[in-house]
């Protein structure tokens, strides 16, 4: 918890140094408020094209829930490469820090980060109403899209530059799970290789009345899989 207290801070200060990082970090509440004119295209899209857009509400709103961890993770991301080009991770290996833990603070904060702000952020959007306990659940289970992100950046990322192109992959990546909507089951939980599809399940089955609880399981087995294949990849890349 030292570690965190000391960490937490210097980053707190580096990600205001960058303007683009403060965008990043605004940018789910940014998209929140965006949601809220969804109604205004359903009205134009019934009137000129007989198109109701109403029976989607549930899918567009999970998509919310299945993108804002991952903003989150690209800031942490965004962070690591900034280290990683300054040494700070070759330092970390000289000080009394063990590396192990520098890493998993490097993977709680986009955690905690994702978490905190979809659940403060969902409720503006305002098309699906969850209960507060759903509300945290799905939470939970999506903020582990957050560390995938800044992982996958972190280890496949040469900079920056290359960072904001694979950001544009992964952004295609998380479309698999809107498209899972249109899939009957099993073939649908192909879609479940993508962290955010898991959060978006328990989303669409909590709307209908069904328990997730086997998805919650599932997502937290399947994503820590994928998390634990990601970090030690990242670790034999720093050596």
């Amino acid at each position: 918890m030292s570690l965190y207290r000391s960490l937490a801070p210097v980053d707190l200060q580096n990600v205001r140094r960058d303007p683009l990082l403060v965008w990043i970090g605004i940018l789910p509440f940014v998209l929140a408020l965006a949601y809220r004119f969804v109604p205004l295209l359903r009205d134009t899209l019934l009137a000129r094209f007989a198109f109701d857009l109403q029976p989607y509400y549930t899918l567009i709103a999970s998509s919310f829930v299945g993108a804002a961890p991952g903003i989150a993770g690209m800031i942490a991301g965004f962070l690591l490469l900034d280290e990683r080009d300054d040494g700070v991770l070759t330092a970390i290996a000289v000080t009394p820090v063990a590396p192990a833990t520098y890493v998993t603070y490097r993977i709680a904060a986009p955690l905690l980060a994702g978490f905190v702000t979809t659940v403060a952020a969902y409720p503006i959007i305002g098309l699906v109403p969850l209960a507060f306990h759903d509300l945290l659940a799905i939470s939970a289970v999506a903020a582990l899209s957050a560390p995938f992100t800044a992982l996958f950046l972190a280890t496949f990322a040469q900079n920056k530059v290359a960072g904001f192109a694979i950001v544009k992959v992964l952004n295609l990546i998380g479309l698999a799970p809107i498209t899972a909507w249109f899939v009957a089951e099993p073939q649908q939980w192909i879609a479940g290789i993508v962290p955010s599809y898991w959060a978006m399940k328990m989303f669409w089955l909590t709307s209908e009345g069904r328990s997730y609880g086997p998805y919650a399981l599932a997502g937290l087995m399947v994503t820590a899989a994928i998390l634990a294949a990601l970090l030690s990849l990242f670790r034999r890349r720093q050596e």
